[in-house]
């Protein structure tokens, strides 16, 4: 999956319409979220939320992506 640059206006499409619980929560699952999905979201001043997919690493893992030739290393 490929990061989209940051501010270009993107293509939406509407999949349902939910509401916030007592605790704060929405569900996703209409709109297709998997269980254990992890999402970052942003808010615009208009009040607009965009989630975006993300995968979270442990920090100690995080070496391994920033320095490739380690990775081949330990592969």
């Amino acid at each position: 999956m490929s990061a989209l640059p940051e501010g270009l206006p993107l293509p939406f499409e509407v999949v349902t319409e939910t509401e916030v619980d007592s605790r704060g929560r929405v569900s996703l699952g209409r709109a297709g979220a998997e269980p254990g999905g992890r999402y970052r979201v942003a808010r615009n001043i208009d009040g607009v939320l965009l989630l975006t997919p993300v995968v979270s690493i442990p920090e100690r893992e995080l070496i391994v992506w920033e320095k490739p030739a380690l990775a081949e290393r330990i592969r």
